[in-house]
């Protein structure tokens, strides 16, 4: 592996901040160290993290990546509620296309966008960049930011060309909807429909009951629109990747909305209420165009039990019985090559007195308020396009790596976590044919931290919330778990003995 490929283990905003280090692993204190130096040209890259090569390894691992985030050009003040600026979403393939260059040994097989808590340090802004969880505050002034993942693998065939990354970004078409009057209650807002909320503000400057609210197309619209546009303009390539992401467009009541795809830093002031709508983004490797057009199919987990009036909520089938719903529709699918296949958190609601469940898995528009309760559901959504000699795939698997809790609230890094996995991988001898960074909401009274298995959860009003980040795995095989003895020996995080963890759930 060449220097140039070697990572640091954090990276502060600023030139002059120290770099944050690896947490001991816990299954042994020298199983995951980073390799020196760090990298030669961070004024391009901006701040980077790859995967940790242990000294008796000469080669990638099984799973590898690296994480490029934004430079930023101006600190800001955060505790003075200054927000930092940092680059635009597209330097960031201009960074990753400069890294690829230098390490020619390397392909990039799929990109996704992560993002990270801009947090104070002494030195100013600090990005921690191998920290598997993120905390957000109830009342606080939070700083985020998003960058580029790439999963690497090496390359086998030394005489192709270097790989060079295009993206394409597209946002949905904004809508005004004509509203018939109705009456404001107490608290200067309404709720017209999920995911829509206006104030009394809307109101300025309009004769009463003639107000409009405004939205966003929804996500099949979307992609039909973006398909009319390739028509005219293909894709200069093959793509590589498509997913949503959701930006912010405005905060407390303000009609006027910000909706920049190439911006990478945002803020939330959790006593204002908050607005976000989904883009959609094309990660595509530049080359001759093969006019491919973009479909994607959501799948939603079933209602296994109704809710009951007034507080019994719905109870939804379990994550395996979602991604078997996926594999039976895959292995049906002649001609179709799959592009990524994307677990997504989307609202949900229960009509109230009707107890009527609506799952918001096409909608773009998103409302957010500290003030409120929300409820979530985990989709899938798997985006692909029409290829007449692609065969279907015989199975689909997968399997979810949680990165092992090690204290109350604590848990190992990405590092340390993808230590495991690569060891699971090898002793499996798997090839995973897709990958993906999935959220979860902490929950201190699970001993992993986080419920696994169930689609649904509750955000509840006026507190503060802990995320944590897994990583989940797809497989074109089936498999057996292979003998925990083999693997990496873990913690327990309550007694400090070893053994099996139940940190990795099979879905």
């Amino acid at each position: 592996m060449s220097a140039n490929s070697k990572r640091r283990n954090g990276s502060a905003v600023r030139p002059t901040s120290s770099t944050e280090p690896l947490a001991p692993p816990p299954m042994s204190p020298s199983s995951v160290q980073a390799m020196a130096p760090p990298p030669s040209y961070d004024e391009v890259m901006g701040h980077t993290f790859m995967t940790p090569i242990r000294p008796d390894q000469q080669d990638l691992p099984v799973l590898s990546y690296i994480d490029i985030m934004p430079r930023c050009l101006n600190p800001g003040n955060i505790p003075m509620k200054l927000a930092p600026e940092f680059d635009k979403f597209s330097a960031l393939l201009d960074g990753a296309n400069q890294w690829l260059q230098t390490n020619t040994d390397m392909r990039v097989w799929k990109c996704e966008t992560v993002e990270r808590k801009v947090e104070k340090g002494p030195d100013g802004p600090f990005i921690p960049m191998d920290k598997m969880t993120k905390h957000d505050s109830m009342f606080g002034f939070n700083v985020w930011v998003k960058g580029i993942r790439l999963w690497l693998t090496k390359k086998l065939e030394p005489n192709l060309p270097v790989q060079q990354l295009g993206l394409l970004n597209f946002t949905p078409e904004p809508l005004e909807i004509p509203m018939s009057a109705i009456s404001i209650p107490l608290g200067g807002f309404a709720t017209y429909s999920p995911g829509v909320v206006f104030s009394h503000d809307y109101l300025l400057g309009r004769p009463f009951g003639t107000f409009s609210i405004n939205t966003y197309a929804c996500l099949q619209d979307t992609i039909k629109t973006i398909n009319e546009k390739l028509k005219d303009s293909p894709i200069q390539g093959t793509i590589l990747n498509v997913e949503t992401t959701f930006m912010k467009v405005c905060e407390g009541f303000k009609r006027k909305s910000d909706l920049d795809p190439e911006k990478t830093c945002w803020t939330e002031d959790k006593s204002d209420m908050r607005k976000y709508t989904q883009i959609i983004r094309v990660f595509f490797l530049k080359g001759k165009s093969v006019n491919e057009e973009l479909e994607m199919t959501t799948f939603t987990p079933d209602i296994v039990s109704p809710p009951r009036y007034p507080n019994i909520p719905p109870k939804f089938e379990t994550m395996p019985f979602l991604v078997d719903k996926v594999a039976r529709w895959i292995v049906t699918q002649q001609g179709t090559k799959i592009l990524n296949i994307q677990s997504q958190d989307v609202r949900m609601h229960t009509t109230f007195l009707t107890d009527e469940v609506e799952i918001e898995h096409d909608s773009t528009d998103q409302i957010e308020s500290t003030l409120a309760t929300k409820n979530w559901i985990k989709v899938i959504r798997v985006f692909h396009t029409k290829a007449p000699n692609v065969p279907p795939l015989q199975y689909l698997t997968s399997r979810l790596f949680v990165p092992l809790r090690i204290g109350v609230r604590t848990f190992e890094t990405m590092s340390q976590t993808m230590y495991r996995i690569n060891a699971w991988l090898n002793i499996t001898g798997l090839v995973p044919c897709n990958v993906e960074t999935v959220k979860y909401l902490f929950n201190e009274g699970n001993f992993q931290g986080v419920r696994t298995e169930r689609t649904d959860y509750r955000e509840e009003m006026m507190s503060g919330k802990i995320w944590v980040f897994a990583i989940r795995l797809y497989f074109n095989r089936m498999f057996d778990e292979p003998n925990p003895f083999l693997l990496p020996p873990t913690m327990d995080w309550k007694t400090q003995g070893g053994g099996e963890s139940s940190c990795c759930a099979l879905l």
